[in-house]
């Protein structure tokens, strides 16, 4: 039970991609809020509020996947329309969500006290159910009730894309050292951990080494830690020579959900 309606909108413009783990100066986004008796109205926030949570949002791309943001200035321009600036992008996790553009239209949700997460089980997780949504007062068997039929896929489980995706090539054997940083969905917060929590069962990567930047697969290697040496001999293998750069996919995998958001990178030789 929900004691009150969440405010949702679209987007009134073409939105882009914009920068990560930093402020986007660049981007502006103009949202439509849906008009009610109970439409919410945005605020600005300082600085400090918005790095400790607040005014987040979540914007929906035409794949289905939504980017979290947060604003720090909102200025109402119209009725029900603002325009939010001074934003964090791609937060928690949602980076890979953002498009070039998110067309205007898109789905947009206020991400406040309004939201509540479902209490299915795991074991529901993939199973369609049907969800009757329609006022308190009334029986959920009323006319007034909306049905809909959904998937829960239980995204909260997905690990998130590797980070720091680095090569060094060795120039007397030609072998590249291949490295990146994992993160975690839970518990990462504190400045005070050496390590931040695994969250997984176990630690388990997949990387593949591509033939161009978002091409085909050559190789694909399973590995329990955030490493590997991609040696001379294989770069022949793979490629016929030894390369100046290598592309590379990384992607986490998890026991209870699969295969996380992946990460590309290109090495360069320095």
């Amino acid at each position: 039970m929900l004691s009150s309606p969440a405010t949702m909108g679209v987007t009134a413009f073409n939105f882009y991609s914009g920068p990560v783990w930093r402020w986007d100066r660049v981007n502006d986004l103009y949202v439509d809020l849906d008009a009610g008796p109970l439409v919410a109205e945005l605020s600005s926030a300082g600085e400090i509020n918005v790095l400790a949570g607040a005014n987040a949002l979540a914007v929906e791309n035409a794949d289905g996947e939504w980017e979290i943001l947060q604003f720090q200035t909102a200025e109402l321009i119209d009725t029900n329309r603002y325009k939010l600036s001074m934003l964090l992008r791609g937060q928690r996790g949602s980076e890979h969500a953002m498009r070039d553009p998110v067309s205007a239209g898109a789905r947009v949700l206020i991400l406040d006290g309004a939201v509540s997460q479902t209490a299915l089980a795991d074991a529901d997780m993939g199973l369609p159910y049907t969800w009757r949504v329609g006022p308190v007062t009334r029986d959920v068997s009323d006319n007034s009730y909306d049905e809909h039929t959904i998937t829960m896929s239980g995204k909260g489980r997905r690990p998130l894309a590797p980070v720091r995706l680095r090569g060094k090539r060795d120039h007397a054997t030609g072998d590249w050292t291949l490295s990146w940083i994992r993160r975690t969905r839970a518990g990462g917060d504190s400045w005070n951990q050496t390590e931040v929590p695994l969250s997984e069962e176990s630690e388990a990567y997949r990387l593949e080494i591509l033939d161009a930047p978002g091409g085909s697969v050559l190789r694909t290697i399973s590995l329990g830690e955030p490493g590997y040496l991609y040696t001379a001999a294989q770069q022949v293998a793979d490629f016929g020579s030894l390369q100046w750069n290598v592309p590379m996919r990384v992607t986490q995998l998890s026991a209870s959900y699969g295969a996380g958001v992946a990460a590309e990178f290109l090495t360069y030789d320095t």
